[in-house]
């Protein structure tokens, strides 16, 4: 893969799939089991990289259950983790860097997240499938299900407010502190822009993957920071990170775990800027590394800072309460339950989900050279 003139990334493949990445002065290999899952990541020095030394700067091994699920992660840098499931799949616990336990009810609605077993915490309030009460946080809804409020502490004095436009999508939000974030959208229903205070940040598309985004502080040039971003050919998954403008920006490589969620960013030299562990449902836990900052999450979803909520295209995920704000724009096809993120947060989204959102697959399978990408609930040449 070439960019401005130069190779940004080269890649060997084997029966299809991808067994050796060179990204800069790294080389990474894949291994994969009989039924095609990753076994095996190894991530090398090119300088140092004579087999598979003890000098790889990480080592990542999977192993999974007869079920197919993800039972064993072995990282050389971030330690050992083992995921443990129910009857039917759900992930019920988390033991390594930081333990984890979930409780879910027979609709699967997550109840209880705990980092300190069972019987610490209680167990959420859900009815029809929304989620009512969580610890001191309680939640209230409109006549359509879109989340408008959020009320917690003493006295239920810090309060969240969400306003949504007429089709659904967050228009704005306000902070306990007072502060308000507004939000604009294009036709096809794209974030294009997010206004905090002075602060604006400005967003590019081409068709459903953001390829770029501008933050200014203020009106002036000088306080501008533009960044963008590639992707694998066909895919959601981040490939590379770009900070400046041009052919001048520095670039930044993406190493993700195998959901196309991203563990760690490295320079062309092979050092790491930007490495972090994360919850189960996609809190960041602990940045390890942060030379840098990166707002992707897993395929599909930016992290806004200032609000804490992951916007995911055509809705916005909460990582802290593992649901979503608003019910699933695809009604029924989307699964009987519209808040739900997924019964497994591990579970490959290729699988089951789009790399966008549950129910939207065809439109995030077309190419980034196709002249014209679906856009869902419209006919060619429609706005929505």
């Amino acid at each position: 893969i070439d960019l401005n003139g130069e190779c940004l990334t080269s890649h060997c493949f084997d029966d299809g799939r991808e067994t050796d990445r060179q990204q800069g002065d790294l080389l990474s290999h894949y291994q994969y089991d009989r039924q095609g899952r990753m076994q095996e990541h190894v991530v090398t020095p090119i300088s140092h990289h004579h087999g598979f030394t003890a000098q790889a700067l990480y080592r990542r091994t999977y192993q999974y259950d007869p079920g197919g699920n993800l039972r064993l992660l072995s990282d050389s840098r971030k330690g050992q983790h083992s995921f443990a499931y129910d009857p039917l799949n759900r992930l019920i616990a988390i033991r390594g860097h930081a333990e984890e336990y979930f409780d879910h009810d027979p609709a699967g609605n997550l109840l209880r997240q705990s980092a300190s077993g069972r019987g610490r915490s209680s167990l959420a309030n859900v009815k029809a499938n929304r989620l009512l009460i969580q610890g001191d946080c309680h939640f209230v809804y409109d006549a359509y299900g879109n989340l408008i409020q959020e009320r917690r502490g003493a006295g239920q004095r810090l309060v969240r407010q969400y306003r949504y436009d007429c089709q659904h999508r967050l228009s704005a939000l306000t902070l306990p502190d007072g502060n308000e974030i507004n939000y604009r959208y294009d036709p096809f229903g794209r974030r294009i822009a997010k206004q905090l205070k002075h602060q604006s940040t400005e967003f590019i598309w081409q068709g459903q993957r953001l390829i770029a985004e501008c933050t200014r502080v203020s009106d002036t040039a000088e306080s501008s920071r533009y960044r963008s971003y590639l992707y694998e050919p066909g895919t959601g998954k981040p490939l590379a990170m770009l900070q400046g403008k041009g052919p001048r920006g520095e670039i930044f490589y993406y190493q993700l775990d195998p959901l196309g969620m991203p563990l760690e960013l490295t320079g062309r030299k092979a050092d790491i800027v930007w490495s972090a562990h994360y919850r189960a449902y996609g809190k960041v836990q602990q940045l390890d590394i942060a030379d840098i900052s990166n707002p992707l999450r897993v395929q599909g979803q930016y992290h806004d800072e200032e609000s804490g909520l992951h916007y995911h295209r055509h809705r916005y995920y909460n990582p802290h309460t593992g649901r979503y704000l608003t019910p699933d724009p695809d009604k029924l096809a989307g699964g009987l339950n519209s808040y739900r993120y997924k019964p497994d947060p591990r579970q490959d989204c290729s699988r089951a989900d789009s790399p966008w959102e549950p129910g939207r697959a065809k439109a995030s399978t077309a190419s980034i050279s196709d002249p014209a990408l679906p856009v869902p609930g419209t006919g060619p040449g429609q706005n929505p």
